[in-house]
């Protein structure tokens, strides 16, 4: 492993312990087991540091994102796919949902330009027009109800995002109460998300 990298797995691991504002350089450079002068070398401030770790996270799955939106797969198809990629993603990055919950109370933008900006998403445009043709050319064949395309994006990622986001509440409460593992959980999930979304568009009788 290269200097970078066992930095950038260091990072994870800090951020998501002690949150974006408890992390000190120190506590990363101790991680990564270098001493902090060269850790400055790589990365000047904690700002910068997570910059690239968040783009280095997103611009690896952004694509796989686009992919799926992007094909020509029935609905119910894209719609486990997608719940797979996020889930996946955030079971391997575990520090981002709550990175996200903080940085949008106190820097909305941030988010966006990271998302946009940073090199994740270049072609965000090409992400709707794709989309929403099908879902408009499935509500003018009658398969679906009419629906606006951007709430079904937006049910989409609620679905899937939200248990994430709110992991500690649902493993620490509901989920002790029924005596589930968190991991159980999200993949019998996995499996609903596609049924919840099918079921949401199915056309008026």
């Amino acid at each position: 492993m290269n200097t970078e990298t066992q930095i950038m797995e260091a990072a994870k691991k800090v951020f998501l312990e002690k949150g974006f504002d408890g992390t000190r350089m120190q506590n990363i450079a101790d991680v990564a087991q270098i001493n902090k002068s060269l850790l400055h070398y790589y990365y000047r401030s904690k700002e910068k540091l997570f910059d690239a770790v968040f783009n280095d996270t997103f611009s690896k799955f952004v694509p796989q994102v686009l992919g799926i939106l992007n094909n020509e797969l029935p609905l119910r198809e894209k719609f486990i796919l997608f719940a797979k990629a996020y889930s996946k993603m955030f079971f391997e990055n575990p520090f981002i949902p709550s990175f996200i919950l903080h940085e949008l109370n106190r820097h909305p933008e941030k988010i966006v330009s990271y998302i946009k900006q940073g090199g994740t998403l270049k072609n965000s445009a090409e992400i709707p027009k794709v989309f929403f043709d099908q879902i408009n050319k499935e509500i003018e064949q009658g398969n679906i109800r009419p629906m606006a395309p951007c709430q079904i994006i937006v049910n989409l990622l609620s679905l899937t995002i939200f248990p994430f986001v709110a992991r500690p509440i649902i493993e620490g409460v509901i989920l002790n109460f029924a005596n589930i593992e968190y991991n159980s959980f999200i993949n019998e999930r996995i499996d609903l998300i596609p049924s919840i979304m099918m079921e949401s568009l199915k056309p008026v009788v």
